[in-house]
This record gives structure tokens, sequence and C-alpha cells, in this order.
């Protein structure tokens, strides 16, 4: 298919998209794609975050595609060594917007670890990334945006994604997703089937959070996550991304509100409490059989004492698992500890073309310490050998 031949609609709101055009591309179970989803962050977006919402069609006005796309500043160096951001740090005493850029995604200004292009079946898809990059050139030229970033894309999607490079984009890692994929109705049942050395250690910190006077509550009534998530019971969502190595953006408090508003039962809220007071929160999106443990709040007091976080993460699975969710989607960020519970990290890929010719060739020049492979997380074989061979079963009779 000539790319010259596939034509975009763009609309700039999510109530705008035909969903019996979006939904010929793009799965209703995926929320990624969800409107519901993207007008919960376009309502709750600051000033300078712009949305565009892209339909493909082939020369026949058959939808063939669908893409997210929006702009924000972001930090260059997010990916960047400790030291590097050390040296930038003294950099910016002098100059404090520097490679700070604003940034044209296909994606969305959320840390999902997915990508937010879709192709309807059979669809030519090399065809289709030159009518994105197409657009996304045009639309980069209008917002004098410095940077077009495609994020972010797993092992199968990077099959056709690499067609980027040949569109001149260079593709650097992205951090991995951690994945719980083990057939089991509960983390009880789970872990009456792990090794014996790693069922201890989990046990023990177990035993600590509950010496701590610590318990767990899982909210899905809409109402009643709206009176608990209050503006002060997110400053610990807040605290957590400010001390994160590794953070894209802060979403606000309305975020959270709209989520619940749009989604309702769907979305949960997992709160771990002493007394009355709440030491630490997650919430989760079900979506099918999928659930996704989307962002945590953690009072950092009691954590090294009492393992608030391990315990919530063990919960939060336990509520996942319970709810028939097949697949759960745990985050990108403490990879070796959640390695602990039985998560595989998966790895995840991001293009990227400067809209400057000087610029590209100067992060192609610094890529290696911009944008630094992640060292893979330990690969742990928790399950006894028996339990290895039927989950391994299991999973190949889904596939």
């Amino acid at each position: 298919m000539d790319h010259s031949a596939i034509s975009c609609q763009v609309v700039r709101d999510p109530a705008q998209i035909d969903l019996s055009e979006w939904y010929q591309v793009c799965d209703p179970n995926d929320p990624l794609m969800d409107p519901r989803l993207l007008g919960a962050l376009q309502a709750a977006a600051g000033d300078d975050n712009q949305f565009w919402y892209f339909t493909f069609f082939n020369s026949d006005s058959r939808p063939i595609a669908a893409a997210c796309v929006s702009q924000f500043v972001i930090d260059a160096a997010m990916f960047a060594q400790p030291w590097t951001r050390r040296l930038l740090d003294g950099v910016r005493k002098i100059a404090p917007r520097y490679l700070k850029l604003r940034v044209l995604f296909c994606g969305l200004p959320l840390s999902s670890a997915g990508s937010n292009l879709r192709f309807a079946p059979g669809v030519d898809r090399p065809s289709v990334l030159e009518a994105l990059h197409r657009e996304l050139k045009k639309l980069r030229r209008q917002q004098r945006a410095w940077v077009v970033v495609a994020k972010e894309f797993d092992e199968e999607e990077r099959a056709h994604a690499d067609h980027l490079q040949r569109l001149g984009y260079l593709r650097v890692a992205s951090l991995p997703m951690n994945t719980f994929r083990h057939p089991y109705g509960s983390f009880d049942a789970f872990l009456a089937d792990v090794r014996s050395h790693y069922r201890y250690k989990i046990n023990r910190s177990r035993k600590k959070f509950a010496k701590a006077g610590l318990r767990v509550e899982h909210l899905t009534d809409p109402a009643t996550i709206l009176k608990t998530y209050t503006p002060d019971l997110h400053r610990l969502y807040v605290d957590v991304v400010t001390k994160a190595e590794h953070k894209l953006e802060i979403l606000d408090h309305r975020f959270f509100v709209e989520l619940v508003q749009r989604f309702g039962a769907q979305v949960s809220l997992t709160v771990v409490r002493q007394g009355e007071r709440i030491m630490a929160f997650g919430w989760g999106l079900l979506t099918g059989d999928v659930y996704r443990n989307l962002f945590v709040g953690i009072d950092y007091t009691l954590n090294d004492e009492s393992d608030v976080y391990f315990n919530l993460m063990v919960h939060d699975l336990d509520f996942g698992l319970r709810q028939g969710a097949r697949e759960l989607l745990v985050g990108q960020t403490s990879d070796v500890f959640k390695s602990r519970l039985g998560c595989q990290a998966e790895l995840r890929f991001v293009y990227i073309k400067a809209g400057s010719w000087w610029l590209h060739m100067a992060m192609r020049a610094t890529a290696d310490w911009l944008f630094p492979p992640f060292a893979p997380p330990p690969q742990r074989d928790l399950l006894k050998p028996a339990e290895q061979a039927e989950s391994a079963l299991s999973e190949n009779a889904e596939a």
C-alpha cells in the first residue's frame, strides 16, 4: 500500500472520536485506547499538555489504524545514569531548562509501558508507519516541538515498529514492564507452589506487616473511593513519583477522580491502614482478563521496618487474581523486588527523532549515556519444578 493513499482524520477531544470507526481498529477492552482513559487524562492535563487523536483510512475509506498523540515537556536525561544527572544538575544551575524539551509523542503522558498505536488486522503496517511519520512531522513543525517520540513498544510490536528506524528514528530501551502470568486464583495458591526458601522470605515479610498492626482493604465502590482519596492522600503518590529515579509525569488529583467517575467499579483502590490512618495505597484497573496496577502511594515512615510496599503489592496481586485476571501488569520500576513475587520483566522500546539535524546527531552521539541499556533483573525460578512444568503447559495451552 502506498502511504500517500492513506488519509488521516484528527480530532482534539476524545468525545469527538467516531467510536464506530475507532473500534474497528481498537479492542474495546484495551484501556490505553479507551476514550474514557483519554478523557480522564485530558480533563486533568496542565496547560503545557496538548492532545490529538488520529484515525487512518485506506483509499476505500476503511479505518486501518488509530493513534493517540500528545505534547508535553520532558527531561531528556530521564533515563541517564546517576553521574550524568549530577553533571546536568550542575549545568542547570546556569541554564535551568537545559535538555528539558517540548516533545511530541505518539503516546500519552502516562507511565503505562504500552504503546498508543493500533492496526486493523491484515494492514500493511510499514505504510501506516510512514503515514504516521508524515503526520507527526507536520504536527511537530506546527507546534515547534524539539523531538518526536513513539513509545512504548513491546517485543512483539518491535517487529513492525523497527520500520521507524528506516525513517530516521533512533531506537532506545525504555523501562521494562513487570508482568505476573501464573495460572492461580489467589496469591496463597501461588505461594503454596513456590520453593521453600522464597516462600519463607515472603512469609517473613508478611509477619512483619501483621506485627505492625497493619491491615488491607480493597475498595471498589466508586463513592467510597472518591470519599477516601482526598488531596491529602494524593500527596503520598506525589512523594513516590518525586523520589523515583525515572519519572515521566506527575498526575493531578483530578485525574484519579476522573478515572473513577468514568470507569466505575472497574477501578479499585487497595489501601493499607494502621488504625484509621492510610499508610499506602495502590490503584488498579480491570479490563477483560487483564489487571493493571497503575500507581501507588507510600508513607515511608513504616516501610523499612514493616515492608509496607512489599505487602501492598502482595495484596494487590492477590486481589487481581481473585478477580479472575490471567495477566497482571505491575509497573515499570522495582524490577528486582517484583521478581521475588513471581513477576517477569519484559522489554519496552521507544523511537526518537529530533526536529533538527544537529540535535539528532547530538542525540545519536550521546545515546550511550543519555539512554543507557537497562541491566536485566534476575529471572527467578520461584516455582517448584513440577509446578513450573504445569505452569508452562497451561501458558502454552492458552497461547
